[in-house]
């Protein structure tokens, strides 16, 4: 959170050109076929990291923090949804990391790179809620 780290004027607008220019990257590869599809999940994360580096600044909807306590920094409507879109994205991951199979039978297979990719995806998502919480 921009309150914790003393960052200079020039942090949060930094984050945002950064986080944008990957944004419209992944835009941009998400075009064509179906199976470059997934670059839509990492726009959405881009975008909404460009969302939060504004809320920080205040651009968004204001300030994050004035003398009298915590104010929302960014617009109530735009996080609920991401962070809506977000947790789906956590429980569709979970689902997929720990197959019903596995649940059913009470063993778990050995973890391979597919489970290592899920557990990843899992982390940034839960990470991404995070963020979200504390605008």
């Amino acid at each position: 959170p921009s309150g914790v780290l003393d960052q200079r004027p020039w942090g949060p607008p930094l984050f945002g050109l950064v986080f944008g220019a990957a944004g419209l990257r992944a835009l941009l590869l998400s075009r064509g076929t179906i199976a470059q599809a997934h670059h839509l999940h990492h726009a959405v994360g881009a975008f909404a990291m460009v969302y939060m580096a504004l809320s920080m600044t205040g651009g968004a909807a204001g300030p994050a923090h004035h003398a009298g306590g915590h104010v929302p920094a960014g617009t109530p409507l735009l996080t609920g949804l991401l962070m809506v879109y977000f947790a789906v994205y956590v429980v569709r991951t979970v689902a997929r990391l720990v197959p019903a199979v596995a649940i059913a039978t009470g063993e778990l297979p050995l973890p391979g790179r597919a489970e290592l990719t899920n557990a990843c995806r899992l982390s940034m998502g839960i990470g991404m809620l995070a963020m979200l919480l504390t605008l």
